[in-house]
């Protein structure tokens, strides 16, 4: 089901690294331009599937962090300190 940005409802996801899983199944995009992240596309029986992340989906916040307005780059250095992180 897509959702448009006025039904769109935010959802916590807490996602964990795996011991037989390289990575966290997602990738994580930007518009360019904008300073903002989205989750482009999720790996079917990752951690990032298991975690209920979906195509599309915008990272508000990592870790309790509000990652509005902060590049991709600077996310990727959030996510990639931790083994486990709640978006």
């Amino acid at each position: 089901m897509d959702m448009d940005a006025e039904t769109a409802q935010p959802r916590l996801c807490h996602l964990r690294k795996v011991p037989d899983y390289d990575g966290y199944g997602f990738k994580l995009c930007s518009e360019e331009g904008k300073l903002c992240q989205f989750i482009g596309e999720v790996e079917p029986g990752s951690p990032a599937a298991a975690a209920g992340l979906r195509d599309g989906n915008r990272i508000v916040e990592v870790n309790g962090e509000n990652v509005n307005g902060e590049s991709q780059s600077e996310v990727t250095t959030i996510h990639s300190l931790n083994h486990h992180y709640t978006m």
